[in-house]
């Protein structure tokens, strides 16, 4: 199958996380424009690179020991083709638009944020 990527990278406070809810509301109603009811189809991995490191998004919380409710951290491996794929995460199968939009809110909301000078909740 295919594999598409959605990836933002700008300044705190530039308006990405704005700019992302609106893309992937049109994105997944134009995935599943010609979709008839048939089973899942499209494979949904959400993840947060922060720094040097990954984290899965859409896979259950893990402790450290000291803190809970982490998200677990994933390894960025190259493929021959020059291609990345974030070892491990969790692959979910949504099958509508409405699935697919809480799949990604909820990752949304999984994000690490801190207020800034720029933005109160800011990634």
């Amino acid at each position: 199958g295919k594999t598409h990527t959605m990836f933002m990278f700008g300044q705190t406070g530039s308006g990405k996380t704005h700019t992302m809810s609106a893309i992937q509301q049109l994105a997944a109603r134009d995935l599943y424009a010609d979709q008839d009811g048939i089973e899942p189809w499209l494979s949904v991995q959400y993840v947060e690179l922060r720094g040097n490191r990954c984290f899965d998004l859409l896979a259950s919380s893990v402790s450290d020991g000291r803190r809970s409710n982490l998200r677990p951290e994933l390894k960025l491996r190259e493929h021959a083709d020059g291609s990345y794929a974030a070892d491990g995460a969790a692959d979910l199968y949504p099958g509508s638009p409405e699935e697919l939009c809480n799949l990604m809110d909820m990752a949304q909301s999984r994000r690490a944020t801190s207020a800034t000078d720029a933005n109160y909740v800011s990634s």
